[in-house]
């Protein structure tokens, strides 16, 4: 899948996510332009999600169980909630976001500095991180993730580190760990 025309509007340009609908609908986000697109399992277009430059800026975003679509607009620094047919259910503040998971009746963001949890009407639950390099602080999430028993599985990208929290923002566990960084490292660069 390249786009859905000819036109080089109609074509992607730096898509960087993709998520499967329950309908298995296949969307990928393209930033670039401003905009999500939908295709069907079969690869032919679907539908299209953009209110163009300067008010959406798909940085991430995930599907719910329901079929709406929650976006991560880092450019305005809001979730907004579409449905499939580019309606705006709503939307609400959120501090730089980078990435987006949905599972059940939360919302997972990673921000550049700390993670946090609304439910999927937009109200903040729990938060927690700082920007740094300590195990407790974060510095850029690019990946999030919830597992089967609500664990939060997050990528700490400028720390080049996974890392498991509880839904209430307890750390599980870090990998690899600053010792373990460290060995690696001694190993390998010295």
């Amino acid at each position: 899948m390249y786009g859905w025309g000819k036109k080089e509007s109609q074509q992607l340009y730096g898509p960087t996510d993709v998520a499967i609908a329950p309908d298995g609908a296949i969307w990928v986000n393209d930033p670039q332009r401003f905009q999500l697109i939908g295709f069907n399992p079969d690869g032919s277009y679907r539908a299209l999600i953009h209110k163009g430059p300067g008010y959406m800026m798909p940085q991430a975003f995930d599907i719910s169980e329901d079929g709406e679509i929650y976006i991560a607009d880092f450019g305005t620094q809001k979730i907004r909630v579409f449905t499939p047919d580019n309606e705006e259910l709503r939307s609400w503040d959120s501090s730089l976001p980078t990435e987006i998971a949905v599972r059940g009746d939360r919302v997972v963001v990673g921000q550049r500095d700390k993670v946090a949890v609304y439910d999927t009407q937009g109200r903040l639950i729990q938060e927690w991180g700082t920007r740094g390099k300590a195990e407790d602080q974060v510095d850029i999430v690019r990946g999030v993730a919830i597992g089967p028993d609500e664990t939060i599985y997050i990528s700490d990208t400028q720390n080049s580190r996974v890392k498991a929290y509880t839904m209430d923002g307890r750390l599980k566990w870090v990998y690899p760990s600053e010792k373990d960084f460290k060995k690696w490292a001694d190993e390998y660069f010295f």
